[in-house]
């Protein structure tokens, strides 16, 4: 009797153990969707991989690492969602806050790819001219400038920015670019190459 209540425990304890495994949860606790959040993604609703992360852009690791994820993902089409989650540091990059608003700017209009794209890529222009540089580029990717500009003078995306940064905190973000995939933590400029061994593990 005593040898089958042991049986039994361990059979407990197993099927326990299976159904936690079964979840995507961080190593904080917290679970992938949250990680996300209500913030801007591409890729496959149903992606069996969802990265999501937490990058400034005025960073120039952050800018290394969109590199590598924009060699990546066209590999992984309908297997990998990227959510992308503001976390502006202000003290060393004093141009990245308004960067941050210009992007959730321009997803109001339906597109926040093409400015997200577009930061990285004149991250230097940015740093050295700030809400110029940001300005020329929603000319350039055919916003409605008077929309866009009352976003940005009224602050109206910055609470947005802020919930991000007090989300990156409670998830133990310290630094950037850091992502998370399946919830698994990551930090660092990682290359396509590395990108894609991890991701690879999680397809597995």
């Amino acid at each position: 009797m005593k040898f089958l209540s042991v049986i039994l425990v361990l059979a407990v304890f197993a099927i326990a153990i299976f159904m936690v495994s079964q979840i995507n949860f961080a190593p904080t606790g917290f679970s992938v969707l949250e990680l996300a959040s209500n913030s801007p993604s591409e890729g496959a609703a149903d992606a069996k991989v969802v990265i999501v992360e937490f990058s400034d852009y005025q960073c120039p690791a952050c800018l290394t690492l969109e590199q590598g994820i924009r060699q990546v993902l066209p590999e992984y089409e309908g297997s990998v969602r990227l959510v992308y989650r503001n976390y502006p540091l202000y003290s060393i990059h004093p141009n990245a806050g308004i960067a941050a608003e210009a992007a959730l700017a321009a997803n109001e209009q339906g597109k926040f790819w093409e400015m997200h794209k577009a930061l990285f890529d004149n991250q230097g222009q940015i740093r050295a001219e700030g809400r110029a540089a940001i300005d020329r580029i929603a000319v350039q990717i055919g916003l409605d400038l008077n929309k866009f500009d009352e976003a940005l003078s009224s602050r109206k995306f910055a609470p947005a920015v802020q919930q991000g940064m007090a989300d990156a905190e409670k998830f133990g973000v310290e630094a950037t670019p850091t992502f998370f995939i399946n919830g698994k933590k990551f930090v660092g400029a990682y290359s396509a190459a590395q990108l894609k061994e991890l991701i690879e593990a999680e397809l597995k």
